[in-house]
C-alpha cells in the first residue's frame, strides 16, 4: 500500500506512465517544477510519512506483543503467522 503510493509519486512527478519495473530506474525526461511544488505546497509527503511511520508502529507493537506473550520462544513462527494475514499482507513489504 505505501510502496505502491511512493512508487505513484515518483511517476506522477517524473510525468510517466506506471509500467511495471522499478521506480528506482525513472528517468525524468522533461523538467517541470509544478509537480514537485503541487507535492509540497499539499503536504503529500509530509502525509506519506505519517502513514507509514503509523505503520510500522503497528508492526512494532506487535512484534512487542508477540514478544511478551511467547517469552521471546517462536517469535519467529508466530510473526509469520501474524503477517499471512489478508489484511497484514501489505506489512510484509515494508
Amino acid at each position: 500500500m505505501a510502496s505502491q503510493l511512493l512508487t505513484d509519486i515518483v511517476y506522477f512527478v517524473a510525468y510517466q506512465e506506471y509500467v511495471s519495473g522499478d521506480p528506482f530506474d525513472v528517468e525524468q525526461t522533461n523538467a517541470d517544477r509544478e509537480r514537485p511544488k503541487l507535492l509540497r505546497e499539499q503536504n503529500i509527503l509530509k502525509q506519506v510519512c505519517s502513514l507509514i511511520s503509523f505503520v510500522l508502529l503497528l508492526l512494532v507493537f506487535t512484534i512487542k506483543k508477540i514478544w511478551m506473550k511467547n517469552q521471546g520462544e517462536n517469535v519467529k513462527y508466530e510473526l509469520t503467522r501474524f503477517l499471512v494475514v489478508p489484511r497484514m499482507v501489505p506489512l510484509t513489504y515494508l
